[in-house]
């Protein structure tokens, strides 16, 4: 049986009491049903605003896992979130190279809400020199 490693954020990590955790599972969809049933309906409401990546990489819910494997689970972060493959992100936060994927999260994020801030005051100035 794989046993990877699973890190909780936000409030999955205040419902469940811990940051990190040992769960079985074959897969990630097998790994997160886990966690529902060790922590609850209140863990399983937060779980499905979340993003989940393995080793730094977004994962799908059939990805297969490996012993050791580092399964994170990532609430949103202000600023909101975009469904994956969104044209609203430039670069997509899983193609970041840093260590952390909270990090590569956050990342994404603010280069998004910079491009966006670059094309208001574009479209601003454009208005103003018309």
């Amino acid at each position: 049986m794989t046993v990877p490693w699973v890190r909780l954020f936000g409030p999955l990590a205040d419902v469940a009491g811990m940051r990190r955790v040992v769960l079985p599972g074959e897969t990630v969809e097998d790994v997160l049903a886990a966690a529902c049933a060790r922590f609850g309906d209140g863990f399983t409401r937060h779980l499905r605003h979340c993003r989940v990546w393995v080793n730094g990489d977004s994962a799908p819910p059939d990805r297969r896992l490996d012993d050791g494997d580092d399964v994170a689970l990532l609430p949103p972060v202000s600023g909101g979130s975009c469904p994956p493959g969104d044209p609203a992100i430039a670069e997509p936060p899983h193609r970041l190279r840093t260590r952390s994927p909270w990090m590569q999260l956050v990342a994404g994020q603010q280069a998004q809400r910079v491009g966006n801030h670059v094309d208001h005051c574009t479209e601003a100035l454009d208005r103003r020199h018309r």
